[in-house]
């Protein structure tokens, strides 16, 4: 048996028919839960498989166009049946009107991303200045050495090591003299 072949669909690659062997599976679970006396919840499994695009082969068009016929003649649906959208291009000729039509759509989608984009942009930026801004404060503020107040800091370091010593220093002269004094 040929693994390509499925449900009387040969597939190009084992991909492709492995994705129609789990869409058959959906089908065969869906004939058995749909309830086809309730045309409301027919209709409601098929806008979301539309809506969600949960079919991708020929067996899942199969199906859609089944439950299509199903809510096209039933009469108790009220509203239009959606059409089943194929996002597949069937012909190898480049037309300019699938182009012209692709661009009115990108156009109006990029107005918006650019939008969105340009006050992402903004809120970002804003926001690493901010965090700039904290960290020169947080450096000049800082009582550590760092690249900004390291010399004032090791100056201090050093006077306050000189201060030290002299202090020292003089306590060590008093000793001597009272050393010398009592002897």
């Amino acid at each position: 048996m040929d693994e390509l072949v499925i449900d009387g669909y040969r597939f190009g690659s084992t991909e492709d028919a492995a994705l129609a062997k789990m869409e058959l599976q959906k089908i065969e679970i869906l004939n058995q839960r749909l309830d086809y006396s309730n045309p409301g919840a027919v209709a409601l499994v098929y806008n979301k498989a539309l809506e969600n695009r949960v079919f991708k082969t020929p067996i899942g068009y199969e199906f859609l166009k089944s439950l299509q016929k199903y809510l096209l003649e039933n009469e108790d649906i009220v509203g239009e049946v959606q059409h089943i959208p194929l996002y597949h291009i069937f012909s190898n000729v480049i037309r300019k009107t699938p182009e012209l039509v692709k661009k009115r759509v990108d156009t109006k989608t990029k107005v918006v991303k650019k939008s969105m984009s340009l006050k992402t942009s903004i809120i970002i930026n804003v926001f690493l200045i901010l965090l700039a801004a904290a960290m020169f404060y947080i450096t000049l503020d800082s009582k550590n050495p760092n690249i900004i107040n390291y010399k004032s800091s090791i100056l201090n370091e050093y006077a306050g090591w000189e201060q030290q010593l002299k202090q020292r220093e003089d306590i060590v002269r008093e000793r001597e003299k009272e050393v010398d004094l009592n002897r």
